[in-house]
């Protein structure tokens, strides 16, 4: 269908939704299930398909009340159903952004036409609403199509299939694949052959699941497989976690799609290259290249040595020099000096510092202190009850602050959440990194720099490591986030003095160090008995407000307790501080 005809459509069917009916008989239903099964019910597993099908009958039904008294919705669900009565899978795929971009933009005129401005929604909001509504209208366009006095098998056919589709895979619809492939291809001009989505084990991380979705198309007459990593949004989660998914989410996208987007647009694509691409967002996952496929993979060791150490600092340095050089380059755009934070407040908005009345932070201090307790050997010139003290008024005092935008450093974007997980390396034949990719920028701050690097080389080398080459680590990095300004033309020592960053170094040394101790201890639980506390929403919520204590003893002996042992050392030398 021409892009013309399909204006035409979507104008009339905004236009001309009252009292558009839903053909939601009980006739077409049985009609359904009367069709031969091998003619039309072929790679379905047809149990499970009817079971799932009779509910989201019964699902629409009810909504469909919702519907009439819902303005947008009733308009929405109207015209999507005529688009898809009207058109074959080939046009939809090809056409899908352009489809809802004119149904949303027609959706709005309707509203303005008719004095409804309060009713008008953003576009973000509009495209999540049609991602809800399809697999009704779907439904709804297959049993119109079973009553029609022709019945219009090809539409009946494919309905089925895509009905199927979202039965298997409720999270991702061959509609997310158009978009995905467009953002890839820089073109949706090809035909879809099939997407097939393989879930990955849950127990990868504790903010998110996981799957790997490959989209198999058409183009220049060649079958091309196109490989993509998919963070979901979990199904089964605990209310703690369900809130800060939703700002994780919403964070993570931003600074691909905004921050990233914003310095990529002006000029500054090469320092940006510091993660893999991200392709599409919506409320329940984000979609990203596939860098297993250019052999990258997170690391299958903990103690990151002198070689990978220096890689991470390089792309460390990569994004931090991306919010400088962005930074600078819209107060000369705008004659305004204003911070990254004033432009992206959603996307830095602060997960899980905060003040010791927030549960979770009172019980992450509580059972730091707690803990102190199975280490006494190392409490040698006071009491356990002092060093516990201590720990609340010489360490944990100044991690709220460390952690906040600061008034005495130069502040940048960083990761926020740097542990073995969130880096992704390529090593040459000799086990040698070559390459490195951060991911999982879901915790993202607006904070000193030194804070990333502090906090990355506490949870992921030993002490000796440490002792050995921060120094040196800290030099590198600056060298390289120098280098990078200097191709852009600023320089490093007015924007990112060096001597203010080593003093950041020393001063934000406290956090890094309760940061690692608070979170290497969860890290270290086994995943099977992490992906048990994780699957029990009860359980999580317990764990991570009320008590930690009655899990670290179960799982005691399996902990690696040199390392725990060794974060609880660091923490009592600063204690010993004035």
């Amino acid at each position: 269908m021409q892009t013309s005809a399909l204006e035409v459509l979507i104008d009339i069917s905004s236009a001309n939704c009252d009292g558009g009916r839903v053909k939601c008989s009980e006739n077409a239903l049985k009609l359904l299930w009367k069709l031969p099964r091998d003619e039309y019910f072929q790679e379905i597993e047809y149990t499970y398909f009817k079971d799932a099908i009779e509910k989201q009958w019964r699902q629409l039904c009810e909504y469909y009340e919702d519907y009439q008294k819902d303005t947008v919705k009733n308009i929405t669900f109207h015209v999507f159903t005529n688009i898809f009565l009207a058109t074959n899978q080939k046009e939809r795929f090809q056409a899908w952004e352009t489809i809802v971009k004119y149904a949303y933009d027609s959706l709005v005129q309707k509203l303005v036409q008719s004095k409804l401005h309060a009713l008008i929604i953003t576009k973000p909001e509009y495209k999540s609403l049609v991602r809800d509504l399809l697999p009704f209208v779907k439904l709804n366009v297959a049993l119109i199509s079973i009553e029609l006095p022709s019945k219009n098998t090809k539409t009946l056919k494919s309905m089925l299939q895509e009905l199927n589709e979202h039965i298997v895979s409720p999270v991702l619809s061959r509609e997310d694949c158009s978009e995905i492939i467009a953002a890839k291809l820089g073109t949706n001009d090809v035909d879809l052959i099939k997407f097939e989505v393989d879930y990955l084990d849950s127990s990868m991380g504790f903010m998110g699941e996981y799957a790997k979705l490959n989209i198999i198309v058409c183009r220049f007459q060649k079958e091309e497989t196109h490989k993509f990593f998919i963070k979901l949004v979990p199904q089964v989660i605990d209310e703690l976690r369900e809130g800060m998914l939703k700002i994780s989410v919403r964070k993570e996208a931003e600074l691909y799609l905004r921050f990233i987007a914003s310095a990529r647009k002006l000029g500054f694509e090469n320092v940006s290259k510091f993660a893999p691409e991200c392709y599409l967002q919506s409320q329940s996952f984000l979609a990203f290249e596939d860098a297993a496929v250019d052999n990258y993979q997170s690391p299958p060791f903990i103690d990151y040595d002198y070689k990978h150490l220096s890689i991470v600092f390089k792309e460390m340095a990569k994004l931090h020099s991306t919010s400088l050089l962005l930074e600078h380059k819209l107060a000369a755009l705008s004659g305004i000096k204003k911070t990254l934070d004033e432009y992206f407040p959603e996307m830095l908005t602060e997960m899980f510092i905060h003040d010791s009345s927030d549960a979770f932070t009172a019980c992450n201090l509580r059972s730091m202190q707690k803990h102190a307790e199975r280490f006494p050997e190392i409490v040698k010139d006071m009491s356990m009850e002092e060093f516990q003290s201590r720990i609340k008024t010489r360490v944990y005092s100044k991690i709220y602050s460390g952690f906040r935008k600061s008034k005495k450093y130069v502040n940048v974007i960083c990761n926020g959440d740097v542990w073995w997980k969130n880096m992704m390396f390529k090593w040459d034949d000799n086990k040698n990194p070559i390459a490195c990719y951060l991911i999982d920028f879901q915790m993202c701050r607006y904070v000193p720099p030194a804070l990333d690097l502090l906090v990355l080389t506490q949870v992921c080398t030993n002490i000796e490591t440490r002792q050995k080459y921060l120094p040196k680590l800290m030099d590198e990095y600056y060298n390289h986030v120098k280098t990078n300004l200097e191709e852009y033309g600023v320089n490093v020592e007015e924007v990112f003095p060096y001597n203010e960053f080593i003093s950041s170094v020393d001063e934000l040394k406290p956090c890094a160090v309760y940061v690692a101790t608070q979170n290497r201890r969860v890290i270290f639980i086994p995943p099977e008995r992490l992906e048990k506390m994780k699957s029990s929403p009860e359980e999580a919520l317990h764990f991570f407000t009320v008590d930690k204590e009655y899990l670290f003893d179960e799982i005691w002996d399996q902990m690696p307790l040199h390392r725990i042992k060794e974060d609880f050392q660091e923490l009592y030398w600063l204690c010993l501080k004035d």
